[in-house]
């Protein structure tokens, strides 16, 4: 009798230090786990800290580059790389107005306001499938001291004024191969922007 008590306190005290019940931070893993993955040919991630706006290719269905993209009634094709200094995916606003740039192709919400004369990096050209659509250009506000060329070529107007609708603010850098947050970026109609098609 009394060795069988002992037994039970025993037990009793081991049960008491035991966590029987699944922890609600575990389940949640489990479940997280379970969650299937978004396939890479959709919206593909493009790095935060490296581009200015990097939910620019959202709703977009781009290869796992990110250098071919379709979205309804466009093709589209580019990089978010910065413009190398040789290459020919440069311009600047030719509107005598500041032109909104939006946060998807024919979008209708404005993220920046690019002033006449702002010299661009084109990364982006979303041409439509429909012979009566209207192109549509990513772009980034970058200043001429960028590339070294634009000490002697023109490059739109050094003293334009471009800016996030949002208010963000600072220096406009090259991060590596993307420009940095303080670039303001966005989609642009076509038609606004005279692009440098045969380089510098």
């Amino acid at each position: 009798m009394h060795f069988g008590s002992s037994i039970l306190i025993v037990a009793a005290f081991a049960l008491a230090g035991c966590d029987v019940a699944p922890s609600p931070k575990g389940a949640h893993r489990a479940t997280s786990a379970a969650t299937p993955p978004v396939p890479a040919s959709v919206s593909p991630p493009v790095s935060a800290a490296a581009n200015s706006n990097p939910d620019f290719l959202s709703g977009l269905a781009c290869d796992s580059a990110a250098r071919s993209c379709t979205a309804p009634g466009y093709a589209i094709s580019g990089s978010a790389d910065a413009c190398a200094a040789d290459g020919p995916s440069f311009g600047a606003i030719s509107d005598d107005v500041p032109v909104p740039a939006v946060s998807r192709v024919q979008g209708a919400n404005p993220v920046a306001s690019l002033a006449p004369g702002q010299f661009l990096c084109i990364h982006y050209t979303a041409q439509p499938i429909a012979s009566d659509g209207e192109a549509w250009l990513y772009v980034t506000a970058i200043s001429p001291e960028h590339v070294p060329a634009c000490t002697t070529a023109h490059c739109g107007d050094p003293g334009a004024s471009s800016q996030w609708v949002d208010g963000r603010s600072g220096p406009c850098t090259v991060q590596g191969d993307r420009y940095g947050a303080g670039c303001p970026a966005g989609w642009v109609r076509a038609a606004s922007v005279d692009a440098y098609s045969m380089g510098l």
